[in-house]
């Protein structure tokens, strides 16, 4: 283990970071050793016009954090990084999703009632979904969240419904921007934990009576919503 008292844990010349799995962080006594080393390097090297060694030993150890990142992403295996890719692929169809949806509700006189319950609803309220072919065809087959009441499914459509009318008005010539995605009923279930603080009605009350007290107590529900739409929208 490193001990300060016996001096820098490297050189200039000689300089080497830990950026190992738990112990390699900036605030690490190795690494703030090696930060030290930096910044004295730097500034004694004439090259930069920045000599403010605390603003220089911040950065570099928020660089330190990035090259954290990195290290540990590619010593990842093949598998898991497919797996975390295909993650992050549905986190940003979810939060596009959410955005048409929002849109919608902003954009037509029918739903503008209901934007302020989707911006607290956020994007961690509707599902994701999984990308499949058929006949050629991509499509997205959603995943299904157990805590979230069947109804709400209904009722998010009728955005959906909303936004391809807008993007496909004027003889179903698409606007620019992305095309809407063609979503289709899946069996997977989400395993994303429930989020706390939406109306007591968004909630699956079938779920609700099967978890324990102290988890349902921790969602902090709040008083329901008439999650519905008025007569004049036609879907």
């Amino acid at each position: 283990m490193y001990d300060r008292r016996n001096g820098p844990c490297c050189t200039p010349d000689r300089f080497r970071l830990d950026l190992s799995a738990g112990s390699g962080t900036p605030a690490s006594p190795w690494n703030k050793s090696a930060t030290h080393v930096f910044v004295e390097s730097f500034v004694q090297s004439g090259d930069y016009t920045c000599k403010n060694r605390k603003e220089i030993f911040q950065c570099f150890a928020t660089h330190i954090k990035h090259l954290k990142r990195v290290f540990e992403k590619q010593a990842l295996a093949p598998d898991v990084l497919r797996r975390l890719q295909k993650q992050a692929n549905r986190d940003e169809r979810r939060r596009t999703l959410y955005q048409w949806r929002l849109n919608a509700a902003m954009t037509y006189a029918e739903l503008r009632h209901h934007a302020e319950i989707l911006i607290v609803l956020g994007p961690e309220a509707m599902s994701t979904d999984e990308s499949d072919h058929e006949n050629g065809l991509a499509q997205y087959r959603t995943r299904v969240k157990p805590w979230r009441a069947p109804a709400i499914t209904v009722w998010l459509r009728v955005f959906d419904a909303f936004h391809r009318q807008a993007r496909f008005r004027d003889v179903d010539r698409a606007t620019e921007g992305s095309r809407p995605r063609l979503r289709v009923h899946g069996q997977t279930l989400s395993t994303r934990s429930a989020k706390s603080g939406l109306p007591l009605n968004f909630y699956n009350q079938t779920w609700l009576g099967r978890i324990n007290p102290y988890d349902r107590e921790i969602l902090f529900p709040t008083d329901p919503y008439e999650f519905t739409h008025t007569d004049d929208v036609i879907l």
